[in-house]
């Protein structure tokens, strides 16, 4: 009598099995990370408007103060601590850093730059950050052809056809400082004052009038002539 023998199980179960699984763990891998990248989206996007929050509440209570508070020469408010208008940094609630500058204490970018002192004063400036003379009489001459409406070019200057600058001459009062940096070589010296930005210390304002006692440290130094230490 003959036995038939059956056959050896081939055993897919396990394996597939272990191939369920390893997808599982995939697609439970990537659920994962994008709950994680959303939370974080979202944690982010908290911060941010906990952020704009907090500047918008230090904005209003800055509006509030200059417009209840006195004003006297040696500042805003009274008693012994009036605050300064001379861009110096004063913590609000702990947590947002606020600067008061009164523009009578920057160097005007416009009207001053026709006299030669104010271009002594800004020259001076630029020199302060270690800006060579040659160099600072170049930058406010290309200022100034920036600025007038003629098409001449002074010494070092920035008119005429020969004129090289990143933007074309607008012929007219600066708007904003920043504007300083459509000028040729502006932008290039810039680099010499990342840590302590030129911006803080000068103004487009049109005022002649110059208050001292509302200047930072480094316009004092340029107008008097004092090097910083």
């Amino acid at each position: 009598m003959k036995t038939r023998l059956r056959p050896a199980p081939r055993g897919y179960i396990l394996p597939l099995t272990l191939g369920i699984l390893v997808m599982m763990a995939i697609v439970g891998a990537a659920v994962g990370e994008i709950a994680r990248a959303t939370i974080d989206k979202a944690q982010a996007a908290k911060r941010r408007v906990d952020a704009d929050y907090e500047l918008a509440a230090a904005r209003a209570k800055v509006l509030h103060m200059l417009a209840v508070l006195p004003r006297t020469d040696r500042g805003i408010g009274v008693g012994a601590a009036p605050i300064r208008a001379d861009g110096r940094a004063y913590l609000l609630d702990g947590s947002v850093i606020v600067r008061i500058q009164d523009l009578r204490g920057l160097l005007p970018l416009n009207p001053s730059l026709g006299s030669q002192a104010g271009q002594t004063r800004l020259e001076s400036l630029l020199k302060s950050y270690g800006i060579t003379e040659p160099t600072a009489q170049k930058l406010v001459s290309t200022l100034q052809d920036y600025r007038d409406s003629d098409d001449l070019q002074r010494v070092n200057g920035a008119d005429g056809p020969n004129a090289i600058v990143p933007l074309p001459i607008r012929n007219e009062d600066l708007l904003a400082p920043t504007e300083l940096y459509r000028i040729a070589g502006w932008r290039e010296a810039s680099g010499r004052w990342k840590s302590d930005p030129l911006e803080r210390y000068v103004d487009v304002h049109r005022a002649q009038a110059f208050n001292p006692n509302v200047a930072p440290a480094r316009v004092l130094s340029a107008v008097a002539g004092i090097r910083l230490a």
